[in-house]
């Protein structure tokens, strides 16, 4: 047993075909920089990469991109996606994908907000 400890995971997840839909009525009531996560070539082949990034520049976010998400990713690049967060004063992290989300719940998006407060403290023990 790991003892006594509240595990909170504030992640949203959206399933299905027009998963990316759901993109325009979600992404407005978080802040303006978005950590774009996705893992090879594949989602910017099926064209989801560009309608991703067209929906975020139509709700006028910035884009902080971290590509190559690996299967079971290693420390080093847990901690580059930190780096990339902390360095770009992300507000929220979007996976898009279908392996990639696979590896990290399941499903077609997810939104992960960051609470305020020092990076570290939001993504520790990295």
């Amino acid at each position: 047993m790991l003892g006594t400890f509240t595990f909170h995971n504030p992640t949203k997840l959206f399933f299905g075909e027009n998963s990316l839909d759901f993109l325009r009525e979600e992404l407005p009531q978080y802040g303006s920089t978005v950590q774009l996560i996705y893992g090879g070539g594949s989602v910017k082949k099926n064209g989801v990469y560009d309608r991703v990034v067209a929906i975020l520049k139509e709700l006028g976010k910035t884009v902080v991109e971290d590509p190559g998400v690996m299967p079971n990713p290693t420390t080093d690049k847990l901690r580059e996606g930190v780096r990339i967060a902390r360095e770009n004063g992300v507000d929220f992290l979007l996976a898009v994908g279908g392996r990639l989300l696979l590896r990290l719940r399941q499903g077609g998006v997810g939104v992960r907000p960051l609470r305020r407060g020092p990076l570290g403290e939001v993504l520790s023990p990295l």
